[in-house]
C-alpha cells in the first residue's frame, strides 16, 4: 500500500498486481489528467456512485461512455453513500480480475472507494479487520465514520 498527492486530490495505490488505486474524484474530472500519465496509465475504472447522487458530473452511464471512448474498461457497482453491503464488496472483488490494471476505483468522497480498496487489499494479504484499519490509517485514510470502520472489521473478521 502506498499513497500520493495531497488533500482531496490524493489518490492511494493499494495493490500492485493488479494495480488498484482509490480516488475521491472520478477519472474524468481532476484525476482525469492522470489517466494517460506515464506513472499511472489506468486501463480500467470502477465507479461506486449511484445514479442520481448529488454533485455527480456525469451519470454512471455517461461516465461509462466517456471511459470506453478513452479506451478504458468500465464497471459500475452502485453503492449508496449511506454505506456498503457485503454483497457489493463481493461483486467488486469478483469484477476486479476481469479488468486490466491499473484500475482506478472512485466514488464521491473517497470513503466508499477507500473502504472497497482496503477490503480488497486486506483480503489479498490475509489481514484482520484491526490490522487493515491500522494500515489504512497509516496511509492517511480517515473515513470519520465509526460505522464504516465497524463494517471493515466485521467484513474481514468473519472471514478469518
Amino acid at each position: 500500500m502506498a499513497q500520493s498527492g495531497k488533500g482531496e486530490d490524493r489518490i492511494i495505490r493499494l495493490v500492485k498486481q493488479p494495480a488498484l488505486t482509490s480516488s475521491p474524484r472520478p477519472f474524468h474530472t481532476k484525476c482525469g489528467r492522470t489517466i494517460n500519465s506515464k506513472e499511472d496509465q489506468f486501463r480500467a475504472v470502477v465507479n461506486l456512485r449511484t445514479a442520481g447522487e448529488q454533485n455527480q458530473p456525469l451519470s454512471p452511464e455517461a461516465e461509462g461512455e466517456v471511459a470506453r471512448a478513452a479506451g478504458l474498461d468500465y464497471a459500475h457497482i452502485p453503492v449508496a453513500p449511506t454505506g456498503p453491503q457485503s454483497e457489493q464488496v463481493e461483486a467488486f472483488r469478483e469484477t476486479l480480475p476481469a479488468l486490466p490494471g491499473p484500475v482506478l476505483v472512485h466514488c464521491a468522497s473517497g470513503k466508499r472507494s477507500g473502504v472497497f480498496a482496503v477490503l480488497h487489499a486486506a483480503r489479498e494479504q490475509g489481514l484482520s479487520g484491526e490490522d487493515a484499519l491500522a494500515k489504512a490509517r497509516a496511509l492517511g485514510f480517515d473515513w470519520q465514520s465509526p460505522e464504516l470502520e465497524s463494517f471493515v472489521r466485521r467484513h474481514l473478521d468473519r472471514r478469518a
